[in-house]
């Protein structure tokens, strides 16, 4: 979850929304947009669907993220779920990667 804040900017509902459909190799649809996704957010999307299909391989949770309680339902994980996995506000993490993309191109003068 927080290579994709990190790396792609998504939001809590974002996250949430997510479902397997969604990846296609190496991109990812969000929204209206498709995004390439950067290298250590793909590595760690892969380590993640290797667990949840150890953890869960009967779920018929289509979303990309579930927990317990969701794996025997169809419903989305909590935003509180989130910003507890994450273990810091996803704002906080998206303001850090707009300054650092400022700093990067020099949109910052």
């Amino acid at each position: 979850m927080t290579a994709l804040i990190a790396y792609h900017g998504l939001r809590t509902q974002d996250i949430r929304r997510l479902q397997l459909t969604d990846l296609d190799g190496p991109r990812l649809r969000i929204g209206g947009r498709t995004v390439l996704l950067a290298g250590p957010a793909r590595r760690r999307l892969s380590t993640w669907l290797d667990h949840r299909a150890a953890r869960w391989p009967a779920t018929r949770n289509p979303h990309l993220f579930i927990n317990t309680y969701t794996a025997v339902r169809a419903g989305t994980v909590s935003h509180h779920y989130v910003l507890q996995t994450v273990g810091m506000a996803i704002q906080q993490i998206r303001e850090d990667r707009i300054l650092h993309e400022a700093l990067a191109t020099g949109l910052s003068s």
